[in-house]
């Protein structure tokens, strides 16, 4: 529901250009966004536990 409640906001900032009269809001919801992203990975990690950490079992979670 969030990212939902982000993607709305990032295409309505877009459409009534917004963020080129207050790029703080840009800038604010670039954060929430960051945030959200870093959820997702923490869930992740979660949902694998300490098997995510090893290359063969989980590719590239490293690099998230």
């Amino acid at each position: 529901a969030g990212l939902r409640e982000a993607v709305d906001a990032l295409h309505q900032g877009l459409a009534d250009e917004r963020f080129t009269r207050d790029a703080a809001a840009l800038f604010r919801l670039r954060i929430r966004l960051a945030g959200l992203a870093l959820q997702a990975v923490g869930l992740e990690l979660q949902a694998s536990g300490g098997r995510a950490y090893l290359r063969d079992q989980a590719p590239d979670f490293d690099r998230r």
